[in-house]
């Protein structure tokens, strides 16, 4: 039953985008929040690929190298001229780590990949690039590197004063 309901409000939902009416686009995406809030995690993915498509991701977690200005210096140039030039790479995210609650952290920098979908993700790491940056990444940072791979789910919030307010006057 309720995954009857999902469908038709994200229908909804989708012609209220379309047509730009942003108070019933407000009403049924408030009313998808209260309905995943009460079912089972499967209908929260779903209302967010009818919502937003989600885009696959590679994370590359580096905890600190014992010689940072080496660890740099291949990082910049054997690693990343040739991993940011796969095949259907669309975005990429880099962090440089200055510290966690606790005061230090043992992680160096955070590298991020962004793809389509899996399909694009898989083409990328199986292709010649694909294979080489991660040939050379292994050469140099293989002992200190985590690999991730992720489902990408976005939304971007609006914290105006008027989003979401009900007009009575």
């Amino acid at each position: 039953m309720h995954q009857h309901l999902i469908i038709i409000y994200c229908e909804i939902l989708e012609e209220a985008k379309e047509s730009h009416n942003i108070l019933l686009y407000d009403c049924f995406l408030n009313l998808l929040r209260v309905i995943c809030a009460r079912i089972t995690l499967t209908y929260t993915t779903t209302i967010h690929q009818c919502i937003i498509e989600p885009m696959y991701k590679m994370t590359l977690l580096f905890r600190k190298p014992t010689d940072p200005d080496l660890f740099e210096e291949k990082w910049t140039r054997m690693f990343l001229p040739i991993a940011e030039a796969m095949p259907g790479l669309e975005r990429i995210a880099v962090s440089h780590i200055v510290g966690e609650p606790g005061g230090t952290s043992d992680y160096h920098r955070i590298h991020e990949f962004y793809f389509a979908d899996q399909q694009a993700l898989d083409l990328a790491l199986t292709s010649e690039k694909g294979k080489r940056a991660g040939n050379i990444l292994m050469s140099f940072a293989g002992e200190i590197t985590t690999i991730l791979f992720s489902e990408v789910f976005e939304d971007t919030l609006d914290n105006s004063e008027t989003h979401g307010e009900t007009i009575n006057k």
